[in-house]
């Protein structure tokens, strides 16, 4: 028979009628910590408690343990995954197609159905970069492309390419390739004149 304190309380009605069914979603942390109280009081009057009933809490309360442990073993794998090839691709071309107003990381999230923090986590083991740093490795890829052009202001490739100024542009740009950006564009011209000139020397 069951204690009437025991039968009283509705938690354990559900245990004793569905056993293992009253496992709750692993996300309710308050279902292990309910099983284990209505257990420990059960076993503290076996004598008055149904067996069965005893046996029916136990095996939900196993059975809550083991989900509750495969949902922190999968939530712990795919804090080691890197991003899908859906969500590289999505992120990747967020950051190319608004290189002048790139998109903030939480709109990468977003975009890709994580959480910032799992974001950041996720792109940095797949591209072995963080966020940041691939948006500057592309606007600096960028400004490359315009400063061959050979034309354009110093100050309109800072601003085309997302730079908040030509002192900060020139500063990033440096960092990455070792020389300013009109250093670099006089020796790339210069390389380039040289190159045309070989194409048209004549070859006898």
């Amino acid at each position: 028979m069951k204690s009437q304190e025991v039968d009283g309380d509705s938690v354990a009605w559900s245990a004793a009628r569905g056993g293992a069914a009253f496992a709750k979603p692993v996300q309710d942390i308050d279902a292990f910590a309910a099983l284990s109280w209505i257990l420990s009081r059960s076993l503290a009057a076996a004598r008055m408690t149904d067996e069965i009933f005893i046996q029916h809490v136990a095996i939900a309360l196993c059975e809550v343990a083991e989900q509750r442990q495969l949902s922190v073993s999968a939530s712990r794998q795919s804090d080691r995954s890197g991003l899908t090839l859906w969500q590289e691709r999505r992120a990747k071309q967020l950051i190319e197609s608004s290189l002048q107003k790139p998109a903030s990381v939480a709109d990468m999230a977003t975009a890709c159905g994580l959480s910032v923090a799992h974001f950041r986590r996720a792109f940095k083991l797949t591209t072995g970069v963080p966020p940041h740093r691939w948006l500057q490795d592309r606007r600096v890829a960028r400004a490359k492309d315009l400063l061959k052009d050979g034309m354009l202001p110093l100050i309109e490739i800072a601003d085309r390419c997302g730079f908040g100024d030509q002192s900060h542009f020139t500063s990033v740009f440096k960092k990455h390739v070792g020389r300013s950006p009109g250093s670099w564009r006089r020796a790339s011209c210069a390389l380039g004149n040289r190159e045309t000139q070989a194409d048209f020397t004549p070859r006898f």
